[in-house]
């Protein structure tokens, strides 16, 4: 078995073992008691997954050869970063699509049951969220691994370079030949950089981008890759999780600059604050909130400045100057999204 050295030195820096049970709820990081063996949290760990294959197989039957996907997260996430040794809590799936098949896989997903809960604004998000009628499963369909404004690779390359996963013979109860298209392990460490700075750098991001290092850094073409992020504008966004790792664990993970740039530096320090012991503590104020946590936890209210200057660390200064002040303009309509939301779900 693979000691995934980082990640644990990270659930160490965390306080892992000294955390309440319903503050690891909260982080979503519960799971992660699969290496000390069985568990309820862990027998519910498997049930979902298992709920969450029949989902994506039914999902594959339908789709068929109509239009190629890409599954972001999920099961096959888990496996490629923490093997069998730590479980990786999974709520939903997220598929990546092409934005001219859009259409279609809002097709599919109606005739399965699916229901929109709200139009998006293709100018301001790069997802949609649809949820089933009665088993209540979530399918998020992504048309970008970003938001607008944020560099991302280009989504041909993407797809042009992406690999099969196959599920285990037999896991998913249904079909004994599963099998899905996923990040070839360059571009998954791009996606999982962009995913934590989606979250203001949030503690499970950068979690996976440990074990990214851990496991598959060394089957990389390091120097390709580090060409590759500062060709598409994602050398600062890859920075701050591996500086955050370095001040949390000591250590030099791959692909680290020593000479980052200020704006990295400065969130670096506040995010490796934030998660020093933050599993045994709350944290101690909103900005130290906002950098721990998830998305969902931190409302617009902290989420507006916060996305705001987690921009700083764009590589060029037209696009970190369109990036702060995308969410600041953005700003009422998310806040004002919210409030509508909570009212009617009262």
């Amino acid at each position: 078995m693979m000691r995934l050295n980082l990640t644990h030195r990270l659930l160490d820096s965390f306080g892992f073992d000294g955390a309440a049970p319903g503050l690891l709820r909260a982080y979503s990081l519960s799971a992660l008691a699969a290496d000390r063996g069985e568990s309820p949290s862990l027998r519910l760990h498997r049930l979902s997954l298992a709920a969450l294959r029949a989902v994506i197989d039914e999902l594959d039957q339908s789709v068929g050869d109509g239009a190629p996907w890409i599954l972001l997260k999920g099961e096959p996430l888990e496996e490629r970063l923490f093997g069998r040794e730590l479980a990786r809590s999974t709520g939903d799936v997220d598929l990546l699509v092409l934005p001219g098949d859009l259409e279609f896989f809002r097709d599919r997903l109606a005739g399965l049951g699916y229901f929109r809960g709200q139009q998006p604004r293709m100018w301001a998000h790069n997802q949609e969220a649809w949820t089933h009628v009665e088993h209540r499963a979530i399918i998020e369909l992504h048309w970008s691994p970003a938001l607008p404004g944020v560099p991302t690779p280009p989504l041909h390359e993407l797809f042009e370079t992406a690999v099969p996963f196959r599920f285990p013979n037999g896991a998913n109860g249904r079909r004994k030949d599963l099998t899905v298209t996923v990040l070839r392990d360059d571009w998954l460490f791009a996606h999982l950089a962009l995913h934590f700075h989606h979250h203001f750098g949030f503690a499970k991001g950068l979690l996976d981008i440990a074990g990214w290092c851990d496991r598959l850094a060394g089957r990389v073409d390091l120097p390709a890759l580090a060409a590759d992020l500062k060709r598409v504008g994602m050398w600062g966004i890859a920075q701050w999780p591996l500086h955050t790792i370095s001040r949390l664990t000591g250590e030099v993970p791959p692909l680290f600059d020593p000479a980052p740039s200020a704006p990295v530096r400065a969130l670096a320090a506040a995010s490796a604050r934030a998660m020093d012991g933050c599993l045994r503590r709350a944290p101690r104020s909103e900005v130290e909130a906002s950098l721990v946590s998830t998305m969902p936890l931190v409302g617009p209210w902290r989420g507006v400045p916060m996305q705001a200057a987690t921009m700083l660390v764009l590589d060029d200064w037209s696009t970190r100057a369109r990036g702060v002040l995308q969410p600041v303009l953005l700003g009422p309509h998310r806040v004002g999204r919210m409030i509508i939301e909570s009212n009617l779900y009262r």
